[in-house]
């Protein structure tokens, strides 16, 4: 279990939350955290690991996105073309 200091924030607005949090591993840079299952994701941006003695493994500094945005770029772009049809989830080629 990897202890970190995790800085979320809107992407509007620099003042946000900090908050002590337990992951499996450490967040790197470019992934997306949430910190429950009903929450707003967050895209990591920096990560600045303690190799001394601290309470934590990492301070993770981390902004708000859009889910839905984030689907859309990044996962449905490999799908097969036709994936935007009403018929794409019925389909059984």
């Amino acid at each position: 279990m990897a202890r970190v200091f995790l800085h979320t924030r809107p992407v509007d607005d620099y003042r946000g939350e900090n908050t002590p949090r337990d992951f499996a591993r450490s967040p790197v840079v470019g992934e997306y955290v949430a910190t429950a299952s009903d929450s707003a994701w967050y895209r990591v941006c920096l990560v600045v690991h303690a190799p001394f003695a601290s309470e934590y493994e990492a301070e993770v500094y981390a902004v708000e996105v859009d889910h839905n945005v984030v689907l859309r770029d990044e996962w449905l772009p490999s799908a097969p073309s036709h994936a935007t049809s009403s018929n794409y989830l019925n389909d059984k080629r």
